[in-house]
């Protein structure tokens, strides 16, 4: 078909569609015929329940990475304490060699606070610089206790968030991680 032809076809249906008293133009009038202006956008949105869904599935996975990192943070705690009655166990060693006796602010059965027992004049500075504390706040202190009075033992404890491997020495209930040479 040639482009006049088409044209002129097209002139023909405008003029049926002006004598019937549809001067719509031709998009419009489909439309109409259709009812497609009484019904709402055919935009596609999501609905409640979808939006739902995706903010439980939100929270689930961040409760889960949650947990995940708190498990994290405590394990390199339990780690740090470690590491720090390490420390204090090789400083009392050195404090051993130098006096032949491990010192004895508080003997057996009777506990006492690192940083207060073993502080300043007895390990700290000349054998550990600076004297370990707990790396969580508000958290129990490590404790250290003699075994004789005489100097011939030690048990220092600290409690561990996660599980903790054996201790070497006796602990104090409520602490679940010690190390000592008695």
């Amino acid at each position: 078909m040639k482009l006049s032809t088409i044209n002129t076809q097209a002139l023909a249906r405008l003029r049926v569609r002006a004598k019937r008293g549809l001067y719509f133009a031709p998009a419009k009038r489909v439309r109409a015929e259709r009812g497609l202006y009484n019904q709402p956008s055919t935009k596609r949105s999501f609905t409640l329940v979808e939006l739902l869904v995706v903010i439980m599935l939100i929270t689930l996975l961040s409760s889960v990475v949650y947990v995940s990192y708190t498990r994290a943070l405590g394990m390199g705690r339990d780690g740090r304490r470690r590491v720090d009655l390490a420390s204090l166990r090789d400083a009392l060693e050195l404090y051993y060699f130098d006096y032949k006796s491990y010192p004895t602010p508080c003997v057996y059965s009777s506990w006492c606070d690192v940083s207060t027992s073993l502080g300043v004049g007895v390990l700290f500075p000349t054998y550990i610089n600076p004297l370990p504390s707990d790396p969580k706040t508000g958290w129990n202190a490590y404790r250290y206790t003699a075994l004789s009075a005489t100097g011939q033992g030690y048990c220092l404890e600290a409690n561990l968030e996660g599980t903790a491997p054996p201790p070497t020495c006796t602990v104090q209930s409520g602490y679940d991680y010690g190390v000592g040479n008695p």
